[in-house]
C-alpha cells in the first residue's frame, strides 16, 4: 500500500466516530477487498485509485449492515438468540419445538443449525430455564 493510500484509509476511518456495530471489522473487509482488486488489476501496490474504490466499498458495507442486520446482531446465532428472547417475552414459557415454529428458522439465514446453537446458548447462559413440562418435553421460559 502506498503512503498516500494508507493516509486516505486512515483519514476516512477517523473522519467520524465509529462506535456502531455496523462498523465492526469494516477496515479488514476493505483491506481484503483491496488486495483482490490489486491482484486482479496487476498492481504491485494499492494506490490512490484503488483506495478510492476501497473506501466506497467500505461505505457501502456499513450502509448494508445498518439497513439489513438487526440492531444488536452481527452473527446468525446472535440474531436467533434475539428472536428467541422476543418470542419468549411475547408468548411466555413454551417447548423448544413451539419456539422453533414461532421463530421460523427455515426463513432466516443460518437455518436450523444456528437456531439450535442460539437456543442452547440461552439455556447454558441461564437466560432460559425450565419452567414446566409437557408429556414429551420441557417448557422453557425467561428467568
Amino acid at each position: 500500500m502506498t503512503d498516500e493510500a494508507a493516509g486516505m484509509l486512515q483519514d476516512w476511518w477517523n473522519k467520524e466516530p465509529r462506535e456502531s456495530n455496523a462498523t465492526v471489522r469494516i477496515t479488514d473487509l476493505v483491506k481484503r477487498f483491496l488486495i483482490v482488486l490489486a491482484v486482479t488489476n496487476d498492481k504491485l501496490a494499492i494506490d490512490r485509485d484503488l483506495m478510492t474504490i476501497g473506501i466506497q466499498f467500505g461505505v457501502y458495507q456499513i450502509a448494508v449492515r445498518e439497513m439489513f442486520m438487526p440492531v444488536d446482531s452481527f452473527s446468525w446465532t446472535q440474531a436467533f438468540e434475539n428472536k428467541i428472547i422476543a418470542v419468549h417475552q411475547k408468548h411466555g414459557p413454551m417447548t423448544r419445538d413451539r419456539c422453533r415454529k414461532l421463530v421460523h428458522p427455515d426463513r432466516s439465514p443460518g437455518g436450523f443449525g444456528e437456531f439450535l446453537k442460539g437456543y442452547m446458548n440461552l439455556v447454558h447462559a441461564g437466560v432460559l430455564s425450565v419452567k414446566g413440562k409437557t408429556q414429551r418435553a420441557s417448557k422453557y421460559g425467561l428467568k
